[in-house]
């Protein structure tokens, strides 16, 4: 059968912390969350606080099957999911992935671990969708249905991490979301992950100037995501895990330099569509 439509939609763009103020509003200031559309299926990358509205917006197009892989724990990237409407939607089927859900803990014992006392006054017991776990292997590539490849990346991160290449309609899309770089050092090994892909997202807090204070942090540069996708081919650039102290008028001014040095590549926005196929 011909494929459906192919495309990304950034929720959440901003990393660390959400953030709300008139000169954060251009880029948006909800964290981390992507919906990737692959004919009828909805994937959802990460519960950061934008994964809030995606739900509402979820719900308000009758879709009640979502598969939602998470790329790590930190807060900034988990903290929406006990606000996801589809979780008390009776009816509706929520599948959660995590690539260091590994056992002995396990995906589903670090979701019941932070959503509940003392850190949140409702448990998923009152989850009324049919919701379920799974640990996804790292480093290798998953057939989960529908002409829909997804292959995992073990990412430089405190903790770890783990990036997603979903290919779909014979174009890809590779997800690098937190990752540092050595500085000075090209990564191979991410750089043939992102190979050829047709869009790469990738980790942006900080700039070439401010990486050595912050070195350990676990973040990269808008300069090396340029460098990687051009020394190995990739077509477009998207930037996210904006700085929670940057504002627009600093976002705007990279964004100029960045299209400047490499067109097809940008910094995202909040509510940006991306259609691929």
């Amino acid at each position: 059968m011909p494929a459906g439509e192919f495309s990304l939609r950034f929720w959440g763009v901003r990393g660390s912390i959400a953030t709300c103020a008139p000169d954060i509003c251009g880029f948006g200031g909800e964290t981390i969350c992507m919906e990737v559309t692959c004919g009828d299926r909805t994937l959802v990358f990460d519960a950061g606080s934008g994964v809030r509205r995606l739900g509402k917006d979820l719900l308000a197009r009758d879709i009640e099957l979502v598969d939602l892989f998470i790329s790590h724990f930190h807060y900034d990237h988990v903290e929406g999911l006990p606000f996801f409407a589809p979780m008390y939607r009776e009816g509706a089927r929520v599948r959660i992935h995590s690539g260091h859900g590994a056992p002995p803990g396990g995906t589903r014992s670090l979701i019941e671990g932070f959503i509940g006392p003392p850190y949140f006054p409702i448990c998923p017991e009152l989850f009324r969708a049919e919701w379920s776990c799974a640990n996804i292997a790292l480093g290798e590539v998953h057939d989960i249905g529908d002409d829909i490849s997804l292959e995992t990346f073990a990412l430089n991160h405190p903790g770890g991490a783990t990036g997603y290449r979903i290919t779909y309609a014979e174009k890809s899309i590779a997800i690098v979301t937190d990752n540092e770089h050595v500085i000075g050092q090209t990564d191979d090994a991410l750089g043939r992950f992102i190979s050829g892909a047709d869009l790469v997202i990738y980790d942006a807090m900080y700039t070439d100037a401010e990486l050595p204070t912050y070195v350990g942090f676990g973040h990269s540069t808008w300069q090396e995501g340029a460098r990687l996708a051009t020394a190995f081919n990739a077509d477009q650039l998207a930037l996210i895990h904006h700085s929670p102290h940057r504002l627009d008028t600093e976002l705007e001014n990279m964004d100029a330099d960045l299209a400047a040095k490499r067109p097809n590549s940008f910094f995202a926005r909040q509510g940006q569509r991306i259609v691929l196929a």
